[in-house]
């Protein structure tokens, strides 16, 4: 399906490079160099020996020549890349591993709280209500105040991030589907919509 979109609609296949390059290296960058194309990817030899089944649409792209060696130059000059790029995600990258600093500041610090603090402190997926109610309940104590001290860093080093947008790329004009992908789209969506049924209607008998 990847190759037979990259054939039938090269602009698409280089948008789709774009998006990876841009996840990869703006101010939310990926964590791994491979990015956007999930699971699929064992066969590519960019993957042996990693254990990993994550892989690149870009490189699995200019490998089967569906993409230019010189894509990025390309989308440069359409305007899908700013020229300004590379001074851009280098202040990202800078960025992301302040925040990165500060929170693994903030949770050392909470390490060394009362075990009833430190637990809402650190429980993965707490409310920030109960943040701000740790912070009454420490506040005066050694810890207490350095923790709320770091979480005050932490704060001011996220909102310094948000504050760093990225080039206001998305108005670039997106090309419109064609009568053909919109009649493709919803024969799609008719026969995934037959599918659920049959499946519900399926379980219904079973009891499930």
């Amino acid at each position: 399906m990847t190759e037979k979109m990259a054939r039938d609609y090269p602009h698409l296949a280089l948008r789709a490079a774009v998006m990876e390059y841009r996840a990869e290296s703006g101010k939310h960058g990926l964590l791994t160099c491979n990015g956007l194309g999930l699971g699929r990817g064992v066969k590519h030899e960019w993957d042996m020996g990693k254990g990993t089944k994550n892989w690149s649409w870009s490189k699995h792209l200019v490998s089967e020549g569906l993409l230019p060696k010189d894509w990025v130059t390309l989308a440069v000059s359409k305007g899908l890349i700013p020229m300004d790029w590379d001074s851009y995600s280098v202040e990202a990258k800078a960025m992301r591993d302040m925040v990165l600093q500060c929170r693994e500041q903030e949770a050392n610090l909470a390490a060394a709280l009362p075990v009833k603090q430190r637990l809402a402190v650190l429980a993965k997926g707490v409310k920030e209500e109960t943040k701000k109610k740790v912070e009454k309940e420490v506040t005066g104590t050694v810890y207490g105040d350095l923790w709320i001290a770091a979480r005050v860093t932490t704060k001011k080093a996220e909102k310094a991030k948000k504050e760093l947008l990225s080039p206001d790329w998305a108005k670039v004009a997106q090309p419109k589907p064609t009568d053909e992908v919109k009649s493709a789209r919803r024969e799609a969506k008719k026969r995934f919509r037959a599918a659920v049924s049959r499946a519900t209607k399926l379980c219904a008998v079973r009891g499930e």
